[in-house]
C-alpha cells in the first residue's frame, strides 16, 4: 500500500497524469485500501506507545511469576512487545537436542499446547494487544512450561524420527 499526501499526489498528477491514472486503475484494491485505513485509524485513535509500555510490563511481570520457566527457558527478554526466549540447554531434555531442535520442540509445543505462534525463540504480539489477550498468551506459556520434561523429550524424539523417516521415503 502506498499512501501520499494530497499535495504530493497533485504534484505527481500535474507532471505525469497518464501514469498516475494508469497506476490508479492497475492497482485498485478495495480490501487493501480498507486495511490501510483501519491501520491508520487504529494508530491515530489508540495510544500505541502507552499500550506497548503497559503490556510489556504486564508480560514481564507474568513471566517472572512462572515457577517452571527456568527448567526450560534460560531467559526471557522483552523489547517492547518483542519477546525473545532462549531454551535452557544445560538442562534435560534440551541438553540432548541442541539449540535448533530445542527451538523446534518449543515452537511446536507453544503452537499445539499454548495456542500461539512463536518462531525460533521469538513472539511478536500485535502492538494493540489488550491485557486480556496478553493474559491468554501468558497462560499459554505457563501451560507449556508446566509440562513434564519427558513430554518435551518425547516431542523432540518424535520430530527426529519424523524427519529421518521422511527422508527415507522421499528417496
Amino acid at each position: 500500500v502506498t499512501m501520499v499526501s494530497a499535495g504530493v499526489f497533485q504534484k505527481a498528477r500535474d507532471r505525469h497524469a497518464a501514469t498516475i491514472d494508469r497506476l490508479e486503475k492497475m492497482y485498485t484494491n478495495q480490501l487493501s485500501a480498507h486495511i490501510a485505513l483501519h491501520i491508520l485509524h487504529t494508530l491515530q485513535t489508540g495510544d500505541i506507545p502507552k499500550n506497548i509500555a503497559g503490556i510489556s510490563q504486564y508480560l514481564q511481570s507474568s513471566l517472572k511469576k512462572m515457577p517452571h520457566a527456568a527448567r526450560y527457558i534460560d531467559k526471557f527478554e522483552l523489547h517492547g512487545l518483542h519477546v525473545q526466549y532462549k531454551p535452557n540447554l544445560r538442562r534435560f531434555p534440551f541438553k540432548y537436542f541442541g539449540p535448533e531442535r530445542s527451538f523446534f520442540v518449543l515452537t511446536h509445543l507453544f503452537y499445539r499446547k499454548g495456542n500461539f505462534l512463536s518462531v525460533f525463540g521469538r513472539l511478536l504480539p500485535p502492538l494493540n494487544i489488550t491485557e486480556e489477550e496478553a493474559t491468554i498468551l501468558a497462560q499459554g506459556i505457563k501451560r507449556v512450561l508446566g509440562l513434564h520434561p519427558l513430554y518435551f523429550f518425547w516431542t523432540g524424539i518424535k520430530q527426529i524420527i519424523y524427519v529421518r523417516f521422511n527422508k527415507i521415503f522421499k528417496q
